[in-house]
């Protein structure tokens, strides 16, 4: 009577006859393309994401080892750092040198694009003081 159902169908199908949603991807994907002609949308784009300031911030102290992105940001998880370094270094903001011993060390340092990039940091900084000073009932506590 009724068509025999696929094994994948079989898999979507719970205990109390329901059909699951397929399982999403656990990382993010835009649902827009960025459009590569707006240079403030690129900009932002680059700057986009919860630890990349802190992580440039550090950086335009001197070079970082992971372990002093782990102890200056605790509530980071170590994936979401690796990936976000893996983001600014895919853009040419830093680089990493890899030292050939044992155990491995590793050392992220700005780039020239990367250095460029503090005053407008500094910029952000000081708008967010000035914002967050007419702003204070509105913001998070």
């Amino acid at each position: 009577m009724f068509p025999e159902a696929s094994l994948a169908d079989r898999q979507n199908i719970s205990y109390m006859g329901q059909i699951n949603p397929p399982k999403k991807s656990v990382t993010y994907s835009r649902k827009m393309d960025i459009k590569a002609d707006c240079p403030m949308e690129v900009s932002l784009h680059v700057l986009t994401g919860k630890w990349k300031p802190a992580i440039l911030s550090a950086l335009f102290r001197g070079p970082q080892r992971p372990r002093d992105f782990a102890a200056g940001l605790p509530d980071a998880s170590k994936r979401v750092l690796t990936r976000q370094l893996n983001e600014l270094e895919a853009h040419g903001l830093i680089a990493k040198t890899v030292f050939d011993v044992l155990p491995p060390k590793v050392e992220f340092y700005l780039t020239p694009l990367g250095l460029s990039m503090k005053p407008l940091m500094e910029e952000l900084n000081n708008w967010g003081l000035h914002f967050e000073k007419f702003n204070r009932e509105i913001l998070p506590k």
